[in-house]
């Protein structure tokens, strides 16, 4: 075979080649912060996914009466199974997360007596999950079905993360003693609703570049 050809068939198959790649990389923004994936196609069925995020923010959310504030030491590292059931974008994907979830806990109490409401809206709560956490979700990712290198990828799924470590901290101020066990019922209260929030949604859209 001469130069010429030998350098023609580099040119003619170089797409082919760059194309079929297995490793991609995917920054995202998502429910459980801003992180990356980084992927690596085994064929055209199955893929892994090495996942990370961080909350870098502050963020607040309202759940059954409750107002949750996500500290920024909040962080998940997972690691994902994807299925493309019928070879194309779309992916099915499962695996686990080791997540942490540090809120602060809020609530706005109506009580008949000012001095009991206002000692209860002084009570401060925290909520803290820690575990690793099953991860079940749908997908998509636009650079499997492309031959360029850069796409998009989207993900919705969520993960299961029992139920929280919940404490609170009364007021340092005196308090009746006719107001404690009001004050421990409403806590107790407050704690049952937080342990009904056991699934964590995630919901991730971001780029995807292969290599």
């Amino acid at each position: 075979m001469s130069i010429r050809s030998f350098l023609l068939c580099c040119v003619l198959l170089f797409p082919s080649v760059a194309s079929a790649s297995p490793f991609s990389i995917q920054p995202s923004v998502s429910t459980l912060g801003v992180g990356v994936d980084v992927s690596y196609r085994q064929n055209s069925f199955i893929a892994y996914r090495l996942s990370a995020f961080t909350q870098p923010f502050d963020t607040k959310i309202k759940l059954k009466g409750i107002q949750y504030k996500t500290e920024d030491s909040s962080h998940s590292i997972g690691l994902l199974l994807d299925i493309f059931p019928f070879e194309n974008a779309f992916r099915v994907s499962a695996g686990a997360y080791y997540f942490k979830l540090d809120t602060t806990l809020s609530t706005s109490v109506n009580a008949i007596n000012p001095i009991y409401k206002e000692l209860i809206n002084q009570t401060n709560g925290t909520a803290t999950w820690e575990r690793l956490a099953p991860y079940i979700g749908i997908g998509w990712e636009s650079t499997q079905q492309s031959e360029s290198s850069l796409g998009w990828h989207a993900s919705l799924g969520a993960l299961y993360m029992g139920k929280a470590r919940v404490s609170f901290q009364l007021p340092d101020v005196p308090i009746p003693e006719h107001y404690i066990a009001r004050i421990q019922t409403e806590k107790d209260n407050i704690k049952n609703k937080v342990h009904k929030y056991t699934w964590y949604p995630v919901l991730s859209l971001g780029f995807a570049y292969r290599f």
